[in-house]
């Protein structure tokens, strides 16, 4: 799946309210992120696993700032998906405008001392990392805290288990050739 596609993804299951689906996408990108390191698909991880979190805790949706919450995300997905269609960089849509509105938001309303933001980072490094990624790599690609992610992966199965995502070699070096193909076309 292309970041467009991921993007068009998000914008579809946030509008259902799905919040399989958008964990199911947050997953799919941080997967492809780690074998690409396209901070696009790691903001669009982080977003669509903020916003299934989000969906599914009561006090949020409580709050007087929730309708305006949904409209702005909203309207920032439905612009990102505007502008990758046009092939515009969307890092700064998804970071500035999407993400900040979720630390508004989880900073007014949060029951936690941590961030959302900063804990799925921290989150999805360790998929980074449980996928094959170094430490350093996987913490550098979500922008997740070091130390933090060691501490949370000390605590998972993850240093135990083997990677949860394999290819044979053969595919992976398909794949790799054929995105250096897409470079060289542009």
């Amino acid at each position: 799946m292309e970041t467009k596609e991921f993007i068009k993804e998000l914008e579809n299951a946030f509008e259902q309210r799905n919040m399989t689906r958008l964990k199911d996408i947050s997953n799919k990108a941080i997967e492809k992120a780690s074998m690409t390191s396209e901070k696009e698909l790691v903001y669009i991880s982080i977003i669509a696993y903020a916003l299934y979190k989000l969906l599914s805790k009561i006090h949020f949706q409580e709050t007087e700032k929730w309708g305006k919450f949904l409209e702005d995300v909203r309207k920032d997905l439905k612009e990102s998906v505007r502008m990758s269609k046009e092939e515009r960089d969307l890092k700064g849509i998804l970071k500035k405008d999407v993400i900040r509105d979720i630390y508004e938001i989880d900073e007014n309303y949060g029951n936690y001392a941590r961030n959302i933001v900063d804990h799925i980072k921290v989150k999805q490094a360790s998929r980074a990392y449980a996928m094959g990624l170094s430490f350093d790599k996987a913490a550098s690609l979500t922008g997740a805290d070091l130390f933090k992610l060691y501490s949370y992966i000390g605590t998972t199965n993850i240093p135990d288990m083997k990677h949860s995502v394999s290819k044979k070699a053969e595919k992976r070096y398909r794949e790799t050739k054929k995105l250096f193909e897409k470079d060289e076309d542009e």
